[in-house]
């Protein structure tokens, strides 16, 4: 666990909230604020707490990634990313290489702005096309309608961006898999190198949820959205991807370094309101990971040392439970001895039995002490990781293999 530890204590990532939106979606339960009333203070907020950072452990780090989500961080004006941008570079050691990604939407894009943003240092884009159907994009309380989309990814594809992904939901009540096929064809005509593709989630403080209590929205049968996900690996894979992640496809070379990172507990710094922090503690024995204030007029009007909003201190059991949900979400996995070697988390009896049961009934693939989903268990794995948790005993396997 020490090698592990003293090499990724040297690196980090950073995450910045961006919370203005131009209209709420109707499944959205992000944090984002339509109002434009903080605005013009936002920025140099941000880059107060920016330089507050810039005195702490994390500028001691190599940053390896940076990641603008949110809201919307397409709202930003040209000028305010390369304020942003400049004050990261003067308080944090960035990697010559770093994957710096904006999220954006398509209502804001033009050429001119897409130039903008790649010369303050933004090399990645993730566009939010969600749907090309106007019927399901009317649904989704989105902003841009389907020729927006289109005319938003033709920029993209003339613009310098080489590395870009575009999001898209599927699941949507009464969405046929013909419809969600034609909204696939549609996007790679476009060429991405990457795609995110999620099951659309019913989240109860959302509207999306109030319609479904109230009986005015029937969610999609789990059969259709199970051959929908399975159509959909199959034929980006067919297509030159890699089902890399349960939500996620990538052309080789282009796999999303950032998420990775949160995948494999590398440390990173959240900015901005609502955003997670996590970092090792020096004992490599346990990490912390804090929330900043969600509220923005909290987070505008108070001093950056105090907007934390809550810390917790994470045991190596917990982390280990966590590394085991993420890491059997992606097509890589994870090994027992890295479980052994940094959380010192042993595979015990039940759980033994478990994944060799998977393993004959074709879940998963277990070679030289490793475990990964196969393509069958993705169709699955929140309910395999959760078993498979629930498991854990203090009797742990010895010499065995899988």
């Amino acid at each position: 666990m020490n090698n592990w530890y003293n090499i990724n204590m040297r690196t980090t990532g950073i995450y910045i909230h961006i919370p203005f939106c131009k209209q709420a979606c109707s499944y959205c339960d992000f944090y984002f604020e339509t109002s434009l009333k903080h605005r013009d203070g936002f920025t140099e907020k941000l880059i107060e707490e920016i330089y507050h950072y810039g005195q702490s452990a994390f500028a001691e780090m190599q940053v390896s990634t940076i990641y603008f989500g949110g809201g919307t961080p397409s709202r930003l004006h040209s000028e305010e990313w390369t304020k942003i941008m400049s004050a990261l570079h003067k308080n944090f050691t960035i990697s010559p290489n770093a994957e710096c990604t904006a999220e954006v939407n398509p209502e804001d894009i033009t050429s001119k702005y897409l130039s903008g943003l790649y010369d303050s240092g933004i090399n990645r884009l993730s566009i939010g096309i969600q749907s090309f159907m106007p019927s399901i994009l009317e649904f989704m309380n989105r902003a841009h309608g389907s020729e927006a989309a289109e005319r938003a990814l033709l920029h993209i594809s003339n613009s310098k961006f080489d590395n870009w992904t575009a999001d898209l939901i599927y699941g949507n009540p009464n969405q046929s898999l013909e419809e969600f096929k034609a909204d696939v064809y549609k996007l790679l005509e476009f060429k991405p190198k990457h795609i995110s593709a999620y099951s659309l989630t019913v989240e109860p403080n959302t509207r999306l949820g109030s319609w479904v209590r109230k009986k005015k929205v029937v969610p999609q049968d789990d059969e259709n959205v199970a051959n929908q996900q399975q159509w959909l690996s199959d034929y980006l894979e067919s297509q030159g991807f890699s089902h890399y992640e349960v939500s996620n496809f990538a052309k080789p070379g282009f796999e999303s370094v950032h998420n990775s990172s949160y995948w494999n507990h590398v440390n990173y710094l959240g900015l901005g309101p609502s955003a997670h922090s996590f970092m090792w503690e020096e004992n490599s024995t346990s990490a912390k990971r804090w929330k900043n204030v969600s509220l923005l007029r909290d987070y505008m009007e108070l001093n950056p040392t105090k907007i934390i909003q809550y810390e917790e201190h994470l045991s190596l059991k917990t982390l280990a439970e966590e590394r085991i949900m993420t890491g059997l979400r992606t097509k890589k996995g994870l090994t027992i001895g890295e479980l052994s070697d940094r959380y010192n988390y042993n595979i015990g009896e039940k759980q033994h039995a478990y994944v060799k049961l998977l393993i004959q009934n074709g879940y998963i693939s277990g070679e030289d002490g490793g475990i990964a989903l196969t393509k069958k268990g993705l169709l699955i794995a929140d309910t395999i990781i959760l078993e498979l948790i629930s498991r854990q005993e203090d009797v742990p396997v010895l010499n065995k293999q899988h």
